[in-house]
């Protein structure tokens, strides 16, 4: 185990947190074992095959974990082009803004001050 007992934590069961421990199998032991349930728990480790409800249940829950993970980095990304639409909205109106000042021939240091373009954008404008 790593730093002196103390695990990583994660959350589940509900959102009950429990420390994850670190633990080195032999999953080659299947072969030689007369438990049938440690038999079938260390042949999944092996080949990810599911031979009982109990390496079934386990399967389960990877993938409710996997489909969380998924779900949290498909929010992530939601979050990430909602800002890059925002930022580009942003962009939009203070070009249309730079467009109605310049064509009040407003100075392009006030026009430059108040949409935040740069000089050169503007007089392209």
């Amino acid at each position: 185990m790593g730093s002196k007992g103390k695990g990583k934590t994660t959350a589940l069961n509900g959102g009950l947190s429990l420390p994850l421990l670190e633990v080195i199998m032999n999953a080659e032991g299947f072969k030689n074992t007369k438990d049938k349930e440690l038999k079938e728990f260390l042949e999944y480790l092996k080949t990810g095959k599911t031979k009982s409800e109990f390496t079934r249940r386990i399967e389960e829950m990877i993938q409710t974990v996997k489909q969380n993970e998924q779900a949290r980095q498909e929010y992530r990304l939601m979050g990430t082009f909602e800002m890059d639409a925002i930022e580009k909205g942003i962009y939009r109106k203070a070009i249309e803004t730079a467009k109605l000042m310049k064509q009040k021939n407003f100075d392009i240091t006030l026009i430059k001050e108040i949409t935040g373009l740069p000089e050169m954008e503007i007089e392209k404008l």
